[in-house]
């Protein structure tokens, strides 16, 4: 194995995406607003075009004044009512106003996305943002020469600010605002007569084609459009471009950069990583046969029961026959005997407790439950449901006398970090949506591309399905804790006791410490204002985790100075 080096190694994890302090002079309205917030005791982020204007004239580069708006972004938790009658009282303010979105349905609850105030400051049009990253906010921007902000009267720059602004390149790192930051791209090639890097703009391109929009209007797009190559292609395309239409989503030009150069990747971990096979006989079969009829005669019965007390405690005649018709099938299906699995046979006493003309081939039967469920129209659940029917049947055609194989999969690959509640048998609060649909709590799915963080997931060999999986978490002290389980409960046991194995033998060690129990709100803080942290056992998290959270960490560099300088005329 490697050297230990991955507590807290946050600069390497961050790469060009760190925050370097820069010898760039902000201009003067930038520092008048700065004053005037500290004097309502507030210590703002300032960020403009304003600052990229600046940079390139210290360069002694000839740049028209162009910018006129201002954000300034301010922790959550201040008071907007009292800052909003503290701006009102001052003559220079004019034009104050709130402004909010509009509410976003989403899964979970509707909320706020966003909201703050505007208002005109000598010419200038000022946005007042609100959040509890407001120290991340660099890391928003769509394109990597924005990343400039001044805070506690300093100008801030990501190093790939820098590089790109002295190799006279403009490079998409945030595709979120679609034909927007397109326009953007456009309008600051001409300002400037910076190059556009290639990978960035194919990306950009095919964002907006993801997002469907109409671009038949502008022509060189849709040029461009027709031979762009995709940065992401398959699931990690798909699962990255959702995250990033997730409004709650954070740090996305960040997120963006690690999932082009593997830096959330370490290299300490990598002895694990790989798939491991194993064998279980037709009795695992049968056990998995019978948990799954289990669960799928529970969502019938639960989604059924729930319509009759809708319609006043009685079902239409023809859902009465066809929910009988299923339940007593179901009933025979959870109470069957091995012999008779494996034999795939009932007897005709059987068969006919739910249809006496029914084919007594438990084949037969299986098949023909899915098309009577169908009749059911069943709403909730029903992709699953129907997914259990199809896997009963395949649990039942493998049966036999030689033995068959599992594989556990060991994997840091974003494609599998972020599909670890989506697209699977299960769902959980980082199920990620379709475009379109919002949930709040989706986007902290990007805290798992960070050097702490692995997925050991169970599925059947050459089958993409997953059954089973559980995050593995490194920590402080080397050990590695596996997290909560999702998926085939019969398969929790196999997974964990091939995982210890593959640990162990790699001569790492699998702490017992909480075991199974997901402390991953904390690690996810930095990506969502939800305040969920009170609950989990703080103590174990502060000595044994990594700790990546962002505005914690950027907070505390910022008070210790411990951030590089970098001089602008080398």
């Amino acid at each position: 194995m490697e050297e230990v080096i991955f507590a807290n190694n946050i600069d390497q994890y961050l790469g060009s995406q760190k925050i370097i302090k820069i010898g760039l002079k902000a201009p003067q309205i930038i520092i008048e607003l700065e004053s005037f917030f500290k004097k309502l005791d507030l210590e703002p982020v300032i960020t403009s075009q304003l600052l990229m204007d600046n940079y390139l004239k210290q360069q002694d580069l000839s740049v028209k004044p162009f910018a006129t708006e201002i954000d300034i972004s301010l922790p959550l938790a201040k008071a907007k009512a009292q800052l909003r009658e503290q701006l009102k009282s001052k003559e220079e303010i004019a034009n104050l106003s709130e402004y909010q979105t509009e509410k976003l349905r989403v899964e979970y609850s509707p909320e706020l996305i966003s909201k703050g105030l505007s208002f005109e400051y000598q010419g200038y049009r000022c946005e007042v943002l609100f959040s509890d990253n407001y120290l991340t906010r660099i890391w928003e921007f769509g394109l990597s020469i924005q990343q400039l902000m001044h805070f506690r009267g300093r100008v801030y720059a990501t190093k790939l600010a820098i590089e790109d602004f002295r190799q006279g390149l403009l490079r998409v790192l945030n595709p979120e605002l679609g034909i927007e930051l397109w326009q953007q791209l456009m309008e600051l090639q001409s300002r400037y007569d910076f190059s556009i890097e290639v990978t960035g703009l194919n990306m950009l391109i095919d964002y907006i084609y993801w997002l469907g929009n109409n671009i038949s209007s502008i022509n060189i797009l849709a040029q461009n459009l027709s031979r762009a190559e995709k940065v992401f292609t398959g699931r990690l395309r798909e699962y990255y471009y959702r995250w990033l239409n997730q409004q709650k989503s954070t740090a996305k030009s960040l997120l963006t950069y690690l999932l082009m150069t593997d830096n959330y990747q370490n290299p300490y971990l990598s002895e694990l990583l790989g798939s491991y096979n194993f064998e279980y006989n037709s009795n695992f079969s049968y056990r998995r046969f019978l948990t799954k009829a289990k669960d799928l005669k529970f969502k019938v019965i639960t989604q059924m029961e729930d319509r009759q007390d809708l319609q006043g405690g009685s079902l239409a005649a023809a859902d009465q026959t066809n929910y009988l018709r299923v339940t007593s099938i179901l009933d025979i299906l959870t109470g069957l005997e091995f012999r008779e699995f494996m034999k795939g046979r009932l007897n005709k006493e059987q068969v006919a407790e739910f249809h006496k003309y029914h084919s007594p081939k438990l084949g037969k039967i299986l098949v023909d439950l899915k098309s009577f469920i169908e009749k059911l129209d069943l709403t909730y659940y029903s992709s699953y449901i129907f997914r259990l029917c199809t896997d009963m049947l395949a649990l039942f055609n493998s049966r036999g006398p030689d033995n068959r194989t599992l594989e556990i999969v060991i994997s840091q690959s974003a494609e599998d970090l972020l599909a670890v509640s989506t697209d699977q048998n299960w769902s959980s609060c980082l199920k990620l949506p379709s475009l379109g649909k919002q949930r709040v709590s989706a986007a902290r799915v990007a805290a798992n591309l960070h050097p702490a963080t692995l997925v050991a997931y169970i599925k059947e060999p050459k089958q993409e399905q997953w059954l089973g999986r559980s995050l593995i978490r490194l920590l402080r002290n080397g050990d590695l804790i596996l997290e909560k389980y999702y998926g085939e409960p019969i398969l929790e046991e196999l997974l964990e006791a091939k995982v210890k194995e593959v640990i162990e033998e790699a001569g790492y060690k699998l702490s017992n410490a909480e075991q199974g129990l997901s402390l991953n709100f904390i690690e996810w803080k930095p990506y969502s204002d939800q305040g969920r942290v009170q609950s989990l056992k703080q103590g174990f998290y502060q000595q044994y985790y990594i700790d990546y959270s962002l505005s914690p960490l950027l907070d505390s560099k910022f008070k210790s100075e411990k951030i590089e300088d970098v001089i602008l005329d080398e």
